[in-house]
């Protein structure tokens, strides 16, 4: 039994590279701007602003008055996993912001997805921005 408890105890704390976590790590690196989106039916979405930011080639002053593009994750993705993928860099130094969101029933984002309300909740997220 004791080696038994010694087994379990590794999985009393939670792990590292949690959702949660890697939301943060949007918000504190990419000056991720979290917000919630209400849909056509009431329900909440989970959505992230990361503002354009200037570099060196750029003349982006205040993310407020750069286009902004819509991001629409993979099958079954949530936005937090961009954490760990780079193809949306470009936009955010080019001085596009980019808006992520969960489909409804992902992460924290309520209901349960389908085509046709996954459909609608991205002209509602795209509306809110």
């Amino acid at each position: 039994a004791k080696g038994l408890s010694k087994f379990f105890r590794m999985f009393r704390y939670k792990p590292f590279g949690r959702i949660d976590q890697m939301r943060n790590e949007l918000e504190i690196r990419y000056n991720g701007i979290q917000t919630w989106c209400k849909t056509f039916d009431g329900k909440k979405i989970d959505c992230m602003l990361i503002p354009a930011s200037p570099d060196s080639n750029s003349t982006v002053t205040d993310y407020k008055n750069c286009p902004t593009m819509l991001f629409c994750n993979p099958n079954a993705g949530y936005y937090e996993y961009l954490t760990y993928q780079t193809e949306w860099l470009s936009y955010i130094s080019l001085g596009i912001n980019v808006a992520i969101w969960n489909y409804r029933g992902y992460g924290r984002s309520e209901g349960s997805p389908n085509p046709k309300n996954i459909r609608k909740d991205g002209e509602y997220v795209l509306k809110h921005f």
